[in-house]
């Protein structure tokens, strides 16, 4: 074979090596270009907890039209909806707080949500669960008092507010004898009634407060039962701290026993016998969350630990409307209140503050502290009902 002829069949096969190896090195880098973690500088936003996401997930314990607590918080979603155009908000009602939530969760994060709000504390354990094993997802627990490096727990003061309602009860009621539907004995809930019943006794001294507990978030027939059971006794305002609201509403209206609110203004369902209440609003705090979380601040921010979230700070609450039945004295007496307790010049438990034995539990002259008032597992003097044992 000539010279020639060899280099004629050869050509091709070197032209195709060539080829090959100019593909290569045009898929390979030409030198190595330090990465953040190689240099020691922070990580990707991608590894930043919370960043990234293209959705955030809401669970919901009810419904949300429950003309209370998710009802309320539905109406803050749709606030943060609208702060954050680019981002889709997953919700979710009626989740139970047992191991079927697990999935709801899963469920959102592979939807793209890098940001949950499981809104109640029977989720926290499941949720510490799916949070160990989704480092690059954050969480947000109402009230769970556990965190983790990607969990942070936030817990509402609002003693206050609901110490004014007791002074709006107490310049209200004819009889003296006042009515409260509660939920579950939580400490907080605890300070609650107790803030409520000093409140009252500071405009009727010798007023009580009837305290039902429910065993429920939401039980209607429960909350019927206790509240018929407490009208039957004479009282003649009620409140609650329940989940849902409607129904003492309602029965109280049907009735004509005067009612106070808690979430959201029940006036439309209680006209004539709605007196005032409090308003829950979050939409500032979630929108402040998820833009924090979002742009990989959420360590070292105040919302990486258990965060006590003050309504003088946040204004997460509002009062609610006044009753056609309330006076502009007291109108005006509680606006002055909501002025005094926001400046400091009010402290409405301050001591002395007996408990229902007699035992003083606030010394005169001193103001507990918010870690120790969330601590509180007692009735003050005026309450009439016994604190349920926990199980």
């Amino acid at each position: 074979m000539t010279p020639n002829k060899m280099l004629t069949l050869l050509l091709p096969c070197f032209l195709l090596f060539s080829l090959l190896i100019g593909c290569s090195n045009a898929n390979s880098p030409v030198s190595h270009t330090a990465t953040a973690t190689d240099s020691g500088e922070n990580p990707p936003a991608s590894d930043v907890p919370g960043t990234n996401g293209t959705a955030v997930g809401f669970l919901f314990v009810g419904a949300t039209d429950d003309f209370g607590y998710n009802q309320a918080i539905y109406q803050s979603t749709v606030a943060a909806e609208k702060a954050f155009p680019d981002l889709h908000i997953i919700r979710k009602e009626n989740v139970p707080e047992n191991s079927d939530s697990e999935k709801v969760m899963e469920d959102m994060i592979k939807s793209g949500a890098k940001i949950m709000f499981p809104l109640s504390n029977g989720y926290l354990e499941t949720a510490m669960k799916v949070a160990e094993r989704h480092p690059d997802v954050v969480f947000f627990i109402p009230g769970g008092d556990k965190t983790l490096p990607n969990l942070g727990d936030y817990t509402f003061s609002f003693w206050k507010e609901m110490y004014m309602m007791g002074v709006v009860a107490g310049k209200q009621s004819k009889s003296g004898k006042t009515g409260f539907v509660v939920a579950f004995p939580a400490n907080r809930i605890l300070l609650q009634v107790n803030a409520f019943t000093v409140g009252l006794r500071s405009v009727q001294p010798n007023a009580t407060t009837k305290v039902i507990f429910t065993n429920n978030w939401c039980d209607p027939m429960k909350q019927a039962d206790a509240a018929n059971e407490l009208m039957d006794e004479g009282i003649d305002v009620i409140t609650q701290v329940q989940n849902c609201t409607k129904t003492i509403h309602q029965i109280a209206e049907k009735r004509g026993v005067n009612t106070i609110g808690y979430h959201v203004d029940g006036s439309s369902i209680a006209p004539n016998s709605w007196l005032s209440g409090l308003v829950f609003d979050r939409s500032k705090l979630f929108i402040d969350m998820i833009e924090t979380t979002k742009e990989g601040r959420f360590k070292g921010s105040r919302y990486d630990g258990s965060l006590i979230v003050k309504n003088d700070v946040d204004k997460f609450m509002q009062l609610a409307s006044f009753g056609n039945n309330v006076s502009e004295d007291v109108r005006r007496l509680i606006k002055t209140q909501l002025k005094d307790i926001q400046s400091g010049a009010l402290s409405p438990l301050r001591g002395p503050v007996k408990d229902q034995s007699g035992t003083i539990r606030i010394a005169e002259g001193t103001s507990p502290t918010e870690e120790v008032l969330s601590k509180t597992n007692y009735f003050v003097d005026g309450v009439i009902g016994e604190i349920p044992k926990k199980q």
